[in-house]
This record gives structure tokens, sequence and C-alpha cells, in this order.
């Protein structure tokens, strides 16, 4: 064995342990001595020190919106928001998730409301519903049989103001 296989076979160990060191949140220990400082440095420095979140004991819920709109004529039509990637469609999911903060709620409700009334001028009224999927924990699947679920959060109706009811409410 060469000098250079021996020096690449330590380096690359060392990289393993250091990898499944900070995968059991070596970082949270709260190790104080020098060689437990000196490895959490060279876990920063190699991107060994990353935390693997497939570890997670729990599957989070996943949020969607659901648009329905409604015509002069009462017609309504249900929509889902269909993307034509999935990297898109991640992209999206990660906006909705942010509809359930408390202090975002109303804005991002009011922008999708005026995005999708915007988006199908013969709509009148708009409801913007927030959906959850939740999921159940890994025991509670596991023991009980449960299955993940649909459920309503909150919704916000909006309605078309034309052009003279704006001007005139102004």
């Amino acid at each position: 064995m060469t000098a250079k296989l021996k020096i690449s076979a330590l380096l690359f160990g060392l990289h393993l342990l250091l990898a499944a060191l900070f995968a059991a949140h070596f970082g949270d220990w709260g190790l104080d001595y020098t060689g437990g400082r000196q490895l959490f440095h060279w876990g920063e420095f190699t991107g060994s020190s990353n935390l693997y979140s497939f570890f997670a004991p729990r599957v989070g819920d996943q949020a969607s919106v659901l648009y329905t709109l409604a015509d002069s004529t009462g017609r309504q039509q249900a929509i889902l928001l269909e993307t034509p990637t999935k990297e898109l469609e991640i992209r999206v999911a990660t906006i909705y998730n942010f509809v359930r903060l408390p202090e975002g709620s109303s804005l991002f409700s009011r922008s999708f409301g005026n995005t999708i009334l915007r988006l199908h001028p013969e709509a009148r009224a708009a409801r913007v519903s927030l959906i959850q999927q939740t999921m159940p924990t890994m025991t509670a699947f596991r023991d009980s049989m449960a299955r993940p679920r649909w459920e309503m959060v909150e919704w916000r109706d909006y309605i078309r103001q034309d052009e003279r009811s704006a001007a005139a409410a102004r």
C-alpha cells in the first residue's frame, strides 16, 4: 500500500467517523475540551457537520391551497395548482408552508386570492382554502393503522371588484 493510499484511507475514515458523530448530534453533546472543539471545527471545514434530517422521528405535515372559483351564474370550480415539474412543485409547497405562520396567513392568502382572480377573469369570487395533510406518528401508523388525512385549516373569501365599484369606494 502506497503512502498516498494510506493517507487517503485515513482521511476517508476520519470523514466517515465525523459524519457519524454529527449524525448523532455530536455538536449538541456539550463537550468543552480542546479535542471536541477541534473535531467540531474539522467537521465544519469538511462539511461532515451537517445534520442529517432523514433520522427525523416524525414526518412533517404537508400544506396545500385549494382555490374555489365562482362565476356570476354561481357555478363553482375547484382548482389545485399543478406545476409542470417536481422542482417547481417543491418550491410552491415551501411557499404554502409559510401560509401557516400567523403573521403571514392574511398576506399570503390575499396574494393568492388576487392572483387566482387575475388568472381567471371570468370568476367573480374566489375562496382560498389552506388544507393540510396531517401525518400520524410512525408509532401510531404502525400500531393503529392510522393513515394520513387532508383537513381544512382555514379559508378566506375574496370578491372581485369591478372598476366602477372600486372607483366608488375611493
